[in-house]
């Protein structure tokens, strides 16, 4: 059960928020203010990603309980 556990967390963190962006993008915003918009919080966006997966990696390790 806990494999299903991780692959479900990763499916809410990664999977379904691109499918949300490439979806609203193509539907309802040009490409150039989906950049614009990524361009100016990819500070945020790489730093939340590596906050996430150092504690991941640290539960999976056993380090956080």
């Amino acid at each position: 059960m806990k494999p299903f556990g991780y692959l479900f967390l990763y499916n809410i963190m990664f999977v379904i928020p691109l499918a949300l962006v490439i979806a609203s993008s193509a539907h309802f915003v040009n490409s150039q203010k989906v950049a614009r918009f990524y361009s100016r919080y990819i500070g945020v966006f790489k730093l939340l990603t590596a906050f996430f997966f150092f504690f991941l990696s640290a539960y999976m390790f056993g380090l956080l309980v």
